[in-house]
C-alpha cells in the first residue's frame, strides 16, 4: 500500500505539476469547442457579402425562376459562351457561373463553376431550388398522382469546378475539404492530448 501512494505522489508530481499539463487542462477544452464552432462561425461571416451567379440555361425550363435572397442574386446570360465567363469571373464580378445542361430533367446534374470554393449555403440553395422545380415539372407531366408523387423524389447533383488564374480548371470538392478539415483537427487534438 505505502508503494502505491509513493508511485501516485510521483507521477502526481512529474505529470500534474508541470506547467504544460495546466495550460492543456484549461485550453484543450476552449480549442476543442472551437474546432467545432470556428467553421460554423467563418461560414456566416463568409456569406455576409452579395453573390451574383451567372446562369446559362440550356434546358430553357430555368430562366427567371430561381428565387434570389438577399445575398444570393442571378443573372441569366443566353449570349456569352461559357469559357468567356469562366475566364473572366474578377472583371464580370460573377461569383459563379451555374450551367443547367438541356437534359437536366432526366439526368439531374448542374455545374457550378468559380475561381473560388462556393459556400454551402450558395450550393444548398442552387440545389434546392432546382429540385422543387424539377419536381413541380415532373409533377405536371404526370398529373400529380400519390404513388408518383414519392417516385419522383430527385436530388440535383452540384459539381464545383474552380478556374485558376491562368485558365487552368480543377474539379473540387467541398464536401471531401469539410471531412478532411475534420479528422485533421481530431487527429491533431488526438497527439496533443494522448
Amino acid at each position: 500500500m505505502n508503494k502505491i501512494l509513493i508511485v501516485i505522489k510521483r507521477e502526481y508530481l512529474t505529470r500534474v505539476k508541470k506547467r504544460s499539463f495546466l495550460i492543456m487542462t484549461i485550453l484543450g477544452p476552449i480549442l476543442m469547442a472551437a474546432m467545432f464552432i470556428g467553421p460554423a462561425w467563418l461560414s456566416q461571416v463568409e456569406d455576409n457579402e452579395l453573390k451574383t451567379i451567372a446562369v446559362i440555361d440550356s434546358s430553357k425550363i430555368f430562366v427567371g425562376s430561381l428565387p434570389e435572397t438577399d445575398l444570393i442574386k442571378f443573372k441569366y446570360i443566353n449570349n456569352q459562351k461559357i469559357s468567356d465567363i469562366e475566364n473572366n469571373f474578377a472583371t464580370n464580378k460573377y461569383y459563379a457561373l451555374l450551367f443547367i445542361p438541356p437534359s437536366v430533367l432526366s439526368s439531374p446534374n448542374v455545374v457550378l463553376t468559380s475561381n473560388k470554393q462556393p459556400s454551402l449555403a450558395v450550393r444548398m440553395h442552387i440545389s434546392n431550388s432546382l429540385k422543387r422545380d424539377i419536381e413541380s415539372l415532373k409533377l405536371l407531366k404526370s398529373n400529380i398522382d400519390p404513388q408518383v408523387l414519392k417516385s419522383i423524389e430527385t436530388n440535383v447533383n452540384v459539381n464545383i469546378t474552380k478556374v485558376n488564374d491562368d485558365g487552368t480548371r480543377e474539379k473540387k470538392s467541398a464536401d471531401l475539404q469539410m471531412i478532411l478539415g475534420i479528422v485533421g483537427g481530431m487527429l491533431i487534438y488526438f497527439f496533443i492530448f494522448m
